[in-house]
């Protein structure tokens, strides 16, 4: 889920994750689903009213409106928040406990290079998935 579709960063990763496959929820304005949609978002969601429906692998949040109290209940197991725009709160908050409850915060300061790299951890998570499909596909060719 990007959150924050619609702005030069968002469309960009709603555009990567498309093209490597993903379904991509967004949350943006009403009047930029249209745009978000020819992005190639899925499930588009007004940000005003909410989040979109579901569990997410991954969620970037570009808005810094979200934070881990209203992610953790979007998040699938395993799933990452990326928070690239976040405040002091949840910067420290995130240094201090990146894993929590089998899924990781991700902020600018984390240590670890790869991780700490929002689209980076978006275009792995999404290359592992679409290397399960590939798999399962050769596989049903066999």
């Amino acid at each position: 889920m990007v959150s924050g579709a619609t702005g030069a960063v968002g469309s960009a990763a709603v555009q990567i994750g498309c093209h490597l496959g993903a379904t991509v929820s967004t949350k943006a304005s009403l009047a930029n689903h249209a745009l978000a949609r020819s992005l190639g978002a899925g499930t588009l969601c007004d940000y005003r009213d909410g989040t979109p429906p579901g569990l997410f692998d991954v969620i970037l949040e570009f808005m810094g409106t979200l934070g881990w109290a209203r992610a953790r209940s979007l998040l699938a197991p395993g799933g990452r928040l990326v928070m690239v725009t976040a405040d002091l709160s949840h910067m420290l908050g995130a240094a201090q406990h990146p894993r929590r409850r089998g899924c990781r915060v991700l902020t600018g300061t984390n240590k670890d290079d790869l991780p700490g790299q929002p689209l980076q951890v978006l275009l792995r998570k999404l290359g592992e998935l679409r290397q399960g499909d590939r798999a399962r596909k050769a596989a049903l060719k066999d």
